[in-house]
Formats: C-alpha cells, sequence, structure tokens
C-alpha cells in the first residue's frame, strides 16, 4: 500500500502591473485662511512664509507634532505677493513679488526686519558669500551685496524659473537648461545648454554627477562633462508641471499636482513608484531623512512618513478619462461618472480592470452622481449644463438611455444627484425636490416637489422620508408617502454646506469635511436626537467624504489624511473602529464587492482594493463563503486516490491546484481553472506516482493554510 500526503498550492493568478506605494501622512502644522507658499528647513526647525508676507518659525524636532516657534510680520509689505524662501547663514532671503525681504533669524524666538532690496517678481535666489543670484521676471541677476557696492555686476535678460549653485558653476532652467561658471560673478561664461520641454514651472536639483528637472516631465542629465552635457533618461508625472524636487539618497520626490516619488537608483531607467495626494495645492517639499514635509496652501503643512511606500491591499487600478467622481457596481462591472460620461470598467479580473466603454450624452456638463436600482441607472450632471439621464443597464456593455430630465433651461446645479427605490425616483433641481413615479411601460411621471431653502447637497429615502441636505442650512426631513404633496416635519439644523448622507436601520449618518461625522436616532423623524460625533484625528480636521454603509460597517474617507477608517456600527451606541488603511488618492466614491472595495480617486480613476480581513459580514447565512479553505484530503494514507475540498468566496477567481513531490517538483496539476464562488472538489490519481511522502498547503492572499 502506499502511504501520501500533498502539497499543494492554491493561488490566483493575475497580469502583471505597476501598483504604486502609498505614503503615509504622520503629523500636520495647520495653516489658518493665510496661504503658505514655500519653505526651507534648518536643523529641526521650519521656515515658512505666507502670501500675506507673514513669516514663522516652526519647530519640528518632533514631526507628528509641529509647533509654531515665532513669526514676523514684514512691516513694509504692501500688496504684492511673498513666494519662495531661502535660509543663507543665519539670514532667511523671502522672495516677493516686489522686493527680496533679509530677516535675522540668528534668535528664533526673535526674528528682525533687516532690510529690502526692491526687484520684480523674483522666481528663485541662491546666496554664496556677498553674490545674490536672482531668477527674476523677466531678467536674471547678479547682485552684490556688500554694503560699500550694494549693485547688479551682470544681467541678462532671460527669465529663469529655477537656478541651483554648486562651487562656481550655476544651472538655470528656462525654456531649456543653462550652465554658467560665475568663478568671477561679474563676467559669468556661458559653458553649455540642453533643450528640455518646460512647462510654465520647474525644479532642480543636483545628486553626484546627475542634475534632476522636475515640469510635466522629470529630467536626469548626466553633467559629468560639462562640454557633454546629455539627458539620459525622462518619465512624464502629470499635466500639471511642479514648481520643486526633493532629492533622498535614491528617491526624487516633485510635487507635480501632489507628491510623486520617483526611484532614480538608476538615472538611466527611472521609475514612477509613489504618491500622496495632498488635499490643496502642493507649491513646496522637503525631505529629511524617512520625514517629508509638505507645503498644502491653505491647509497648512503636512509631514509625511517617507520610509516605506505600501500598497498591501491595492489589487489592481486603472486610469479614467477624466474626473471619476461616484461609483456603481453590475454583473462583474464598475460604472463611473466620468469626465461627461458614463464610463465601464470590466473588473471580473481585479488585477486587471478594463474599460470596455462609454456611454456619452451630448452635455458639456460634468458626470458627478450615479444612483443605481436594479437594472435602472440614474446619471446625473452638475454645473454648465446640469442634467439627470435615466439609463437601462440590464447589459452594462450596451446601456440604453430611457429618459432625459427637463430642467426648463437651468443653467447651473450645484450638485445633480439622485435617490431611486422600487417605485419612485426622487431627484434634486436647484433648491427643489421632484418625484417620479417609475413606469414599466413608458416615461416617469411627475408627481411632486419640495422647494428647499437653498441648493440641495444630497438626498436619501428611507420608510416614507426623504432626508435632503440643504446648502448652507441642515438636513430637511420630509414625508414623502403621499408623493404628490411632500411634507416637511423637521429640520437638523447645522449650519453648513456641502454634507452628505447615509442612512441604516434609522439612524442617520452625516459627514462634513470639515465637521467629521454626526450620528442621529431618526426613529421619530418628527425629533431627530444627536448619538455621538466621529472626529478621526481629534487634533486635525477631519474631512470625510461621502459615509458608505455595507451591513454592520460604515466606510469614512479623510480627505485631508487620505485616510480610510472601516467602523463596526452593529450596536450603535459602541461604534468600534476595525481599521484605518493609508491610500495614495482621494476617494470620490467607493462600493464594496465580493470582498472587495471599488473606490474612485477622481483626477485619477478606479483602484481595486482588498480589505476583506476587517470587514465582518452581518448575515446569518451558515451557506456563504467568507474566506478560502483547503480541506485535508480523505482518505488520508490512500491507494490509489483521494480526495481534496476547497472553497472559493470571490467570483471569477483564477485557481490552480498543483502537487508536489518532497522535492518541490510539479507531479500534478489538479486544477487550473476560472472558478465562481462556491465549494469544490478535486480528485486526484497518484497510481502512476510512486509510493512516498507528499504535501499541500495553501497560500491564497497571504493567508497561509497548512494541513498535516
Amino acid at each position: 500500500m502506499k502511504l501520501f500526503k500533498f502539497f499543494i498550492i492554491l493561488i490566483l493568478m493575475h497580469v502583471s502591473i505597476n501598483l504604486y506605494g502609498i505614503y503615509h501622512k504622520v503629523g500636520e502644522y495647520k495653516s489658518d485662511t493665510k496661504r503658505v507658499t514655500f519653505f526651507e528647513k534648518s536643523d529641526s526647525l521650519l521656515f515658512s512664509v505666507k502670501y500675506s508676507g507673514l513669516f514663522e518659525i516652526i519647530d519640528v524636532s518632533d514631526p507628528l507634532t509641529p509647533y509654531l516657534k515665532s513669526s514676523l510680520q514684514i512691516e513694509d509689505y504692501f500688496g504684492g505677493v511673498v513666494g519662495e524662501v531661502k535660509i543663507y547663514d543665519q539670514k532667511a532671503y523671502l522672495c516677493g513679488q516686489d522686493s527680496i525681504y533679509v530677516l535675522n533669524i540668528s534668535d528664533v524666538l526673535n526674528p528682525v526686519y533687516e532690510k529690502s532690496y526692491s526687484f520684480g517678481w523674483v522666481n528663485d535666489i541662491v546666496v554664496s558669500g556677498n553674490m545674490m543670484y536672482i531668477a527674476d521676471s523677466p531678467s536674471f541677476y547678479i547682485y552684490d551685496t556688500t554694503p560699500r557696492y550694494e549693485e547688479i555686476v551682470w544681467s541678462a535678460y532671460e527669465e529663469y524659473k529655477s537656478i541651483c549653485l554648486v562651487d562656481s558653476i550655476l544651472y538655470g532652467i528656462s525654456d531649456k537648461l543653462k550652465i554658467y561658471n560665475v568663478s568671477d560673478p561679474m563676467n559669468p561664461e556661458l559653458i553649455n545648454e540642453l533643450n528640455l520641454s518646460i512647462g510654465s514651472n520647474a525644479g532642480i536639483a543636483i545628486q553626484d554627477s546627475i542634475l534632476y528637472v522636475s515640469s510635466s516631465y522629470l529630467f536626469s542629465i548626466d553633467i559629468s562633462d560639462l562640454s557633454n552635457v546629455t539627458t539620459i533618461d525622462s518619465i512624464y508625472m502629470d499635466y500639471s508641471d511642479s514648481y520643486t524636487i526633493s532629492l533622498n539618497q535614491n528617491l526624487a520626490f516633485t510635487n507635480c499636482n501632489g507628491l510623486k516619488s520617483v526611484d532614480i537608483t538608476d538615472p538611466f531607467n527611472l521609475n514612477l513608484i509613489g504618491f500622496y495626494d495632498s488635499i490643496g495645492e502642493a507649491a513646496d517639499i522637503i525631505t529629511d531623512g524617512d520625514i517629508l514635509y509638505i507645503n498644502d496652501g491653505y491647509y497648512g503643512i503636512h509631514v509625511i512618513d517617507i520610509s516605506d511606500p505600501t500598497n498591501d491591499y491595492l489589487l489592481g487600478s486603472t486610469k479614467t478619462v477624466r474626473r471619476a467622481r461616484d461609483i456603481e457596481f453590475k454583473d462583474g462591472y464598475l460604472l463611473t461618472a466620468d469626465g461627461n460620461s458614463l464610463n465601464i470598467i470590466d473588473v471580473r479580473d481585479s488585477y486587471n480592470p478594463t474599460s470596455i466603454g462609454y456611454f456619452f450624452h451630448d452635455n458639456i456638463g460634468e458626470a458627478s452622481t450615479l444612483s443605481l436600482y436594479e437594472n435602472t441607472l440614474c446619471l446625473g450632471y452638475s454645473y454648465q449644463k446640469p442634467d439627470m439621464l435615466l439609463i437601462d443597464i440590464t447589459n452594462p456593455t450596451s446601456p440604453t438611455e430611457l429618459f432625459d430630465f427637463d430642467y426648463n433651461g437651468t443653467d447651473y446645479i450645484q450638485t445633480m444627484n439622485s435617490y431611486q427605490n422600487e417605485d419612485y425616483i426622487y431627484l434634486n433641481s436647484d433648491e427643489e425636490l421632484q418625484i417620479y413615479e417609475k413606469n414599466a411601460t413608458g416615461d416617469p411621471i411627475f408627481k411632486g416637489n419640495y422647494e428647499a431653502d437653498n441648493y440641495i447637497d444630497d438626498i436619501i429615502v428611507s420608510n416614507g422620508i426623504a432626508y435632503i441636505k440643504v446648502d448652507s442650512k441642515g438636513i430637511d426631513m420630509i414625508d414623502v408617502s403621499s408623493p404628490d404633496t411632500p411634507l416637511l416635519i423637521s429640520t437638523i439644523d447645522l449650519g453648513i454646506y456641502g454634507a452628505t448622507l447615509a442612512i441604516r436601520n434609522d439612524v442617520l449618518f452625516v459627514s462634513h469635511y470639515k465637521n467629521g461625522l454626526k450620528i442621529y436616532d431618526v426613529s421619530d423623524p418628527t425629533s431627530p436626537t444627536l448619538l455621538d460625533s466621529i472626529n478621526a484625528h481629534q487634533n486635525s480636521i477631519t474631512s470625510f467624504s461621502r459615509p458608505y454603509i455595507y451591513d454592520g460597517q460604515l466606510f469614512l474617507f479623510d480627505t485631508n489624511w487620505n485616510e480610510l477608517f472601516i467602523y463596526d456600527i452593529m450596536d450603535i451606541k459602541n461604534i468600534t473602529l476595525l481599521q484605518s488603511i493609508k491610500y495614495d488618492r482621494y476617494i470620490g466614491g467607493m462600493i464594496y464587492v465580493n470582498d472587495l472595495l471599488y473606490s474612485t480617486n477622481l483626477d485619477y480613476g478606479v483602484s481595486i482594493m482588498d480589505i476583506s480581513q476587517f470587514v465582518s459580514i452581518d448575515d446569518t447565512d451558515n451557506n456563504i463563503i467568507k474566506n478560502f479553505e483547503l480541506e485535508q484530503n480523505y482518505p488520508n494514507p490512500f491507494n490509489p486516490s483521494t480526495t481534496i475540498n476547497f472553497s472559493i468566496p470571490q467570483n471569477n477567481s483564477k485557481v490552480k491546484l498543483l502537487v508536489y513531490n518532497v522535492s518541490g517538483q510539479i507531479v500534478n496539476t489538479l486544477v487550473d481553472d476560472i472558478k465562481n464562488t462556491g465549494k469544490y472538489t478535486a480528485n486526484f490519481d497518484a497510481s502512476a506516482l510512486n509510493s512516498g511522502v507528499y504535501y499541500y498547503s495553501g497560500n491564497p492572499r497571504k493567508n497561509i493554510f497548512t494541513v498535516s
């Protein structure tokens, strides 16, 4: 009799694609309404300046909790814009629209204004000894600051966006790279120049003998021989030009439409590897070891951990044509509101999502909201030409327009959205809630309307009550049990705009871009009661996007921290945080299907995340398969055949079952097929094999199953 044990590997096969890392925000220094522009770092201090001329010194000895050490308002500031700030020899040089301001910072607790130099719009400045090298607009100056001279010693009519000085060699970026020998500042010598594709902004940095220039492209340029300067590689970054670049060992960081990192280990082969999507305008960045500081305009300074970009949960992603704002799921296809169209994405292979078609509409507005009920989709357009379409998606690859709701020439609607149930469609039209009855044989029938006090931001309906978020007011609760005559029964006064809604079991969830999440008991809609509030970051602004509920879990995305929070809300009196997950991009909409979270990220497309280990399914059906399972073979020992049972929780999974001997060689392929969710049996006939010991185990999605 042969004695067998088996080693069988259960794996998900997938198409290999580039999955970029995600950097983690770990702290911040909040700004007020005065916009932060640029900053510099020296030792454990950040020196920042705001457009208003307010100079601040920020202590970052603990990067997680930066705090203001001192500040100085420039007294003679007269209405221009203060931008770049550079630190040289205990002096801060602030580049303004009309002047260069010099501050003495030898005492960081008491910065002192010293003097100013009158120039035009200064883009960049380098100070070396008594010389200031000034990238002005539209000229370049070399200025002698020696007190007895204080004069321009050389100038050229050419606008440089960024400059860098190494020893006596000056590198300047205009529409090309120009290299000067300035060992004699009064007689600079042009050594070489190189044509580059540069946009309206650019940054420059040097490491070893490689010069890096960032704009809409990142260029690596060999400058080891200044007489033969050569571009050795370039990589497209974004349509938005970079202001600046910072190097950190083998990484280059740019602020090209958010933070991007590029692996420069091999300058001949640049690779984009990481993202951090800042909520505001990323104007400047500084790296210091494993910490990166990014200036985020009105939102202040973000402190980012760059030690290890991760994508532990990310399976696949795809670009969309334009801004992907909202998302729905139908039979293995994602439906996204993308630009001025409905984008259809095949996600049956989670690792290789593919756009397969678009539903175009002659509309100059922006497709912004989706509402799906069975096979009927409402697609909403906002802004220039608001509209709402009713679309049949029985076949998601071939959607058909059913009805175009007429808004009588309205030129502007802030948020065009809808809600559907079995019988009715609820729409907002400017400041009006409209109710239509569904009609199986023809167009929807208008039933009634409710006039709100302001724009309607969001709509949700439950148990005959329509909850509408009214801009700058609060939430109106409308009795729509008689749709011909909707009736206001109560209001939650919030005094805010931009909030969005979700509801579960008579509990209303209201999220806001500054005030976190508020939770109300609306079992008696005439008298709603505040139950709880959630602010994910107690010492910071929590900017939640639309709340999403899946069974007993609440998904909230904090756009200020690029972080997804998953809460257990089964017991509404004891809400528990299950997990927080860092994202690389802002989430516009999300939906959880078959253990995968699909989310839109506005300008950057759609992401697919496996977060099933954090989500518990609220279902009493014990037949639901929740995890991959590989059971003990039976009988064991056996001769000559045995049976192996396994379970698949997700549709369209590519599964292989392989039998190995003790040397790790494959001796049989039992299964190589695409499987839907279910329980399966594989029979193994070992009559052709030598007697011996075999093994099996499974390794699906990092979960290890071992059977002895």
